[in-house]
């Protein structure tokens, strides 16, 4: 991830967030679809795209000069605080890429903080009051 936010920066200097698939780890063993395959490949999502799905799995990389300018992660959201990271992140202009290279794994077994819909719905709600929405398509 590294080595693709570094030529990426060389490319074009507006590097947000990189991101990287993840096996699904279910109560039964890994799952045969990855992250990307069930909530798409973020690479150049808008945040359109992301308000339709969160694409960007959890184990992202972010530059902490990005985090700091659009405050880190926000109170309001919890639950879905990397969601809300990602969108703020995007709307300030920066772009996602990433790579189709499973580097983690979701364990999704059971009863995390990912399952709260209400936290999710609230880290919606607060995207959508922000001044700067409407978002660019």
């Amino acid at each position: 991830m590294v080595r693709l936010y570094d030529a990426e920066q060389e490319r074009r200097p507006d590097v947000g967030i990189v991101a990287c698939d993840a096996t699904i780890l279910g109560p039964e063993g890994p799952s045969a679809r990855s992250y990307q395959t069930l909530h798409g490949f973020p690479d150049g999502a808008s945040v359109t795209d992301l308000l339709r799905a969160n694409s960007v799995f959890v184990c992202a990389l972010c530059p902490r000069a990005v985090v700091e300018q659009i405050d880190g992660f926000s109170d309001e959201c919890r639950g879905s605080e990397d969601h809300d990271l990602w969108l703020r992140i995007r709307e300030s202009g920066r772009r996602i890429v990433a790579t189709r290279e499973v580097l983690a794994v979701y364990n999704n077994a059971g009863s995390g903080l990912s399952r709260d819909r209400d936290g999710a719905c609230r880290c919606a709600a607060s995207s959508m009051r922000s001044p700067r929405w409407p978002p660019p398509l």
